[in-house]
């Protein structure tokens, strides 16, 4: 072999080398890129997995804030929590106003979201908006005090401790009682996503230590005679009572059925004109009233501050120069009121405790009550009235009160009422309570009426309590100071919201 040949060769070998190695280089390089893409899109999954996990789980719900009030954290768990019940606490309190008509203003079947706020006179806010902010209002609140309250050395009582633990197992019943067999599934779906007996056993323990403190400062002002005495006189305008009888007349009555319409409006202000003209006293407004509308009719005292009277006669009723006795017809958009005033009254008599047992007549299929079951009611309660008097001491009585009487705000606790002002209750027993003479001890059977019920109230009279002048302004007092204290404690507190506030449930 020539050189020239020899040489050929092992040129030609080592571009065959070089071919080798670059390609083993560029396969290496490909490998590398594959096992980064196969790494990256690993992570992808992973990630992506981890995710849908977090999201399914209560990671973002128990774990991220969504709000900063003060130095406290809440989760959105937390946040619905409150949410929920400040809407539960405002759907009672118009259910127990409003009853079946309670839908006409807050629907539960439509979302709150898409229902106007009816208070907002802007038409912007909805019921959605309004409870959240009120929510967040009671956040502040409870953050604050249970803050002050720790700041003040309180804490919560063995007692506190155990009513918190009632709460939990209060949900646990009712969990059960729904077909839940978790209390979280339960507290998840009643209150919110995340929400679980962790989240309600810390709120709640925070909202008793914050409630316990605000009743320590609410009942902790005190008074003296003349600071009360000196306020009433000064807020006198706002404080006393008008007393008054008022009776609306209305077209659509059964009464004037048989009228044409274009002539309603004058026969109902001609028969409030008949009330009237026979009303020389209380008594004959009464039997006057009851002649155009029935001997069912209840016909009670109205007794209120002068901001709480209608419109539609309050320049009537509070103008100075009205004097007891004064009558007058008063038309309103088709209606008639007949008006009697009684007088002013400027609360300067004793409050009253007592204790009751009620047994109500029953009613038949048309709601009314006949002679016979009037007769079985009264009979009852004499039967009741005369076991006392076997005994006539107010142990006894309470021992009677039990299931014998028929009202469950007082059946539980001895039958008893305290610091009972006048015309609170229906007229029977309100005579009895300020008949003068009273002493503690004091017994009788007494017809009671109203437009709910009609029986007989078993009576024991405990005893004067504190002056009604007195209490009101004390009470007016009692709520300023309160309110300033509340404001100074709140001060620098608002709330900070946080990325965790789209995990908040809608209610």
């Amino acid at each position: 072999m020539s050189a020239n040949e020899k040489e050929l060769r092992e040129s030609r070998k080592a571009e065959r080398n070089e071919r080798r190695t670059a390609a083993a280089a560029e396969q290496e390089k490909k490998s590398r890129r594959y096992r980064r893409n196969v790494v990256i899109v690993v992570v992808v999954l992973i990630v992506l997995i981890v995710g849908a996990l977090l999201i399914n789980s209560n990671f973002f719900y128990t774990k991220t804030t969504a709000m900063t009030v003060g130095t406290t954290k809440y989760t959105p768990a937390e946040v619905s929590y409150f949410n929920r019940s400040t809407y539960n606490g405002i759907y009672s309190n118009i259910v127990s106003q409003l009853g079946n008509y309670a839908s006409m203003l807050l629907d539960t079947s439509k979302p709150l979201s898409e229902q106007a706020y009816p208070y907002d006179e802007t038409g912007e806010k909805t019921w959605a908006d309004a409870i959240a902010e009120s929510a967040e209002n009671d956040i502040i609140r409870i953050t604050a005090f249970a803050d002050a309250a720790t700041a003040a050395g309180r804490t919560l009582s063995e007692e506190d401790e155990a009513t918190v633990a009632q709460a939990v197992e209060t949900y646990k019943e009712y969990a059960a009682s729904n077909g839940f067999t978790d209390v979280n599934k339960f507290l998840a779906a009643y209150f919110g996503k995340g929400v679980d007996e962790n989240t309600v056993t810390k709120l709640q323990r925070r909202i008793l230590l914050a409630n316990n403190y605000m009743t320590e400062i609410h009942d902790g002002f005190t008074y003296t005679g003349d600071e009360l005495a000196a306020y009433y006189s000064e807020h006198a305008d706002e404080l006393d009572y008008y007393d008054y009888y008022a009776y609306t007349l209305y077209g659509s009555m059964p009464q004037f059925d048989d009228v044409a319409e274009d002539q309603k409006e004058a026969k109902v202000h001609e028969a409030a004109e008949t009330i009237i003209a026979a009303a020389t006293d209380a008594e004959s407004y009464i039997a006057a009233v009851k002649e155009f509308a029935g001997e069912d009719t209840s016909v009670n005292v109205m007794a209120s501050h002068a901001d709480a009277i209608s419109i539609n006669y309050s320049e009537w009723i509070t103008d100075p120069a009205r004097q007891p006795g004064d009558t007058t017809v008063l038309d309103v958009n088709g209606n008639s009121y007949a008006l009697f005033f009684i007088g002013r009254d400027n609360n300067d008599y004793n409050t009253v405790d007592y204790r009751h047992i009620l047994v109500k007549a029953e009613a038949d299929e048309n709601g009314a009550y006949t002679e016979e079951a009037l007769f079985a009611a009264r009979t009852k309660a004499e039967d009741i009235f005369a076991q006392w008097r076997q005994d006539p001491t107010e142990e006894h009585f309470i021992s009677l009160v039990g299931d014998a009487s028929d009202d469950a705000g007082s059946n539980t606790n001895g039958g008893l009422y305290e610091q009972v002002t006048k015309y609170r209750m229906v007229p029977g027993v309100n005579a009895f309570l300020f008949d003068e003479g009273h002493v503690a001890g004091d017994a009788g059977v007494v017809l009671g009426k109203s437009d709910t019920y009609t029986g007989y109230h078993v009576m024991y009279y405990v005893g004067d309590n504190a002056r009604n002048c007195d209490l009101l302004a004390e009470n007016e007092m009692r709520e300023a100071d309160y309110n300033a204290k509340t404001e100074e404690i709140t001060a620098g507190y608002s709330v900070v919201k946080g990325s965790g506030m789209r995990f908040v449930s809608e209610l």
